[in-house]
């Protein structure tokens, strides 16, 4: 009975595992991954539809793994906020709820590196994307009816959010995702929540610069061109002196 209980805990571990690779090593945290918005575009006749890269960089020194948005471990770490003229607020998620085949799968963001992921935002449902760009809709607003009682999605799918329109982006990984299957260990090594810079642009995906911004710009310019005048009006008065004397 000994020799066959040994014999079990042997086969055990060569099965679990023996031919298993090393999970990643853990990378500290936030501050190793930086996302931005880019390349805004309004599609459709009705211009309700965005499509906007999401940009993620990996600004430490290891590769940081993650779970892709396809399976459940991954599908909700993207999302947005979007404020539209009217100061309507908008949450916009993946709305998947239902698996035909799921298991954790993951993709590599080498040290120093770019991932670019193509997103497509809209109110209405349409979808869970595909594999050339991510669908992003409505699960949450702050959109008030006649009555002053929120309403969310269901009754906001005829709902034309009007421009300009601010947007950010946000990834999330809450905790650390690890699957055994078969001799393959396969897991995520990073954990934090991110946040893009605001983006603000207009019904034809212009960029809108801050008002404040803006006007430190023309403040810039006109001290800039003060003091090269100023300059260029003492080169004249040295040399005038000069001929002179």
């Amino acid at each position: 009975m000994k020799q066959l209980f040994i014999a079990l805990l042997l086969l055990s571990a060569d099965v679990g595992f023996g031919k298993s690779t090393s999970f990643p090593e853990e990378v500290a945290g936030k501050s190793d991954l930086a996302v931005e918005l880019k390349n805004c575009r309004i599609v459709g006749d009705d211009s309700q539809v965005i499509e906007v890269d999401f940009v993620m960089k990996n600004t430490s020194q290891k590769e940081i793994v993650l779970a892709e948005r396809w399976n459940s471990w991954g599908a909700y770490q993207w999302s947005f906020k979007l404020t539209d003229a009217k100061g309507h607020v908008f949450k916009l998620g993946n709305t998947q709820s239902i698996w035909y085949a799921n298991f954790l799968s993951t993709f590599v963001i080498p040290a120093g590196r770019s991932v670019v992921f193509k997103c497509s935002l809209c109110v209405p449902f349409q979808g869970f994307g595909d594999a050339t760009r991510f669908g992003f809709s409505a699960v949450q607003s702050h959109v008030p009816d006649e009555s002053g009682v929120e309403v969310f999605q269901g009754n906001i799918d005829k709902y034309h959010w009007e421009y300009p329109i601010e947007l950010e982006g946000r990834f999330s990984a809450p905790i650390i995702h690890s699957m055994t299957s078969g001799d393959q260990n396969v897991a995520t090594n990073w954990t934090g929540t991110v946040v893009t810079p605001k983006i603000k642009f207009d019904n034809r995906g212009q960029i809108i610069q801050d008002e404040g911004l803006r006007s430190w710009l023309w403040i810039g310019l006109a001290v800039f061109g003060a003091c090269l005048l100023s300059f260029v009006g003492g080169l004249l008065v040295a040399r005038k002196r000069y001929k002179t004397s």
